[in-house]
């Protein structure tokens, strides 16, 4: 039994299927995630607008997937005619935008066989539950009355990696390690949970040194302390993207810098109009960033994004050898939070019999002047980022 992919980790941006939300929060607001009816509408339109695309009409089935906060992370939507499975979608439900994470026609769905597989009743498949942790990573809960509660990862559809009745198990098996309350990564390697089979380090040009002996040491940023106190982490992450960009070329860069740091950024939070006890709207933020450029006689493109695909387009912006802002919603350690992205670490690992992908970005907090702290890509909770474009022409 194995899991037959066509694409994975497909965005639903590729159509264009957007789902229009009111402006995000960087504090204190609740990020719209999506019900079962709006990811169902968007697995049916995906799968049927396609250039190998489903017919319309086909009865539908919607399983919800859970995170290990026991919340719905995704949902899989299954395709049938006539009793007979023509494909399914798996859509994530921590982006608002409705990310399709993976897809596949013409196939049963890996989690019914799976489930098949290990359930030895209908009871025992009724009451079983699927959780989707992120990266393409999908565990399977069952509960025999004789054999206890079993936790088995079914990520490349075969039935691998059970455990039973054991909670510290339980928590390693849904990944809790690096995405634990209090906990700040500093060295992502050491969270990788099996044989490491290649690895990729970058750093944005500038926001590291390397000695003359080879050390790598990581450049400072501000603190929002140094600012201002509440929640302003919004305009702080601004300010050092333009204290990045100042540091690094200041022959084009230097006029982002308004007499001092301090005001530069009470120039953004006014413009962003944060509040310290409410945060920011991020639909402030582009305006807000291109005006100020506009009056520093600087040309700039500012966007800002809903969902990062596990950080995948996180990567893509940092190799474009320029930072952006992160916005993190729910998360264990920053709860909503925005920073100043400088570089990510990806690791393809060996765990189990299958093979896994972990992303990690590299983070100014703006809680500590250092630049070496990571946020995983799987994490708990969900992302948005804000590009932003110079020009020197």
């Amino acid at each position: 039994m194995k899991k037959k992919v066509l694409s994975v980790l497909v965005i639903v941006s590729l159509l264009s299927f957007f789902i229009q939300e009111d402006y995000s929060f960087a504090k204190e607001t609740e990020q719209m995630e999506l019900d079962s009816q709006k990811a169902e509408d968007i697995a049916e339109r995906f799968m049927t607008e396609s250039n190998v695309g489903l017919e319309d009409g086909l009865e539908k089935a919607v399983m919800p997937m859970y995170d290990e906060e026991d919340d719905v992370s995704a949902y899989m939507i299954t395709f049938e005619k006539k009793n007979m499975q023509q494909g399914y979608a798996v859509i994530d439900a921590k982006e608002s935008s409705g990310a399709v994470i993976e897809y596949c026609y013409g196939e049963n769905n890996f989690v019914e066989e799976a489930t098949n597989e290990i359930c030895d009743s209908y009871k025992e498949k009724k009451n079983a539950k699927v959780y989707y942790l992120g990266g393409l990573t999908y565990v399977l809960r069952t509960k025999h009355p004789k054999k206890g509660t079993k936790y088995t990862d079914i990520s490349t559809g075969d039935a691998q990696t059970s455990v039973e009745n054991d909670i510290a198990e339980k928590d390693k098996i849904l990944g809790s390690g690096k995405d634990s309350e209090g906990k700040v990564i500093s060295r992502p390697k050491d969270y990788v949970s099996g044989k490491i089979l290649s690895s990729q380090v970058y750093d944005v040009p500038g926001s590291t040194k390397i000695s003359s002996q080879g050390t790598k040491t990581y450049r400072q940023y501000f603190e929002m302390n140094e600012f201002s106190s509440g929640t302003v982490c919004t305009p702080v992450a601004i300010t050092n993207l333009f204290y990045h960009w100042s540091r690094y070329d200041p022959s084009h860069f230097s006029a982002l810098k308004k007499d001092s740091w301090k005001n530069t950024y009470a120039k953004m939070a006014a413009l962003c109009n944060t509040n310290t006890s409410g945060g920011t709207n991020l639909g402030y933020v582009d305006s807000a960033i291109e005006w100020y450029c506009t009056s520093r006689n600087i040309k700039s493109k500012s966007r800002t994004y809903s969902g990062t695909n596990g950080g995948a387009k996180i990567v893509a912006e940092l190799k474009k050898r320029r930072p952006c802002i992160l916005h993190v919603y729910k998360h264990k350690k920053y709860e909503d939070h925005s920073m100043l992205a400088l570089g990510y670490e990806i690791y393809r690992y060996k765990s189990g019999n299958s093979e896994k992908t972990d992303t990690y970005i590299r983070v100014a907090d703006g809680w500590t002047k250092g630049s070496n702290r990571y946020v995983w890509g799987g994490c708990y909770g969900s992302w948005d980022y804000t590009s932003v474009a110079f020009s020197t022409k």
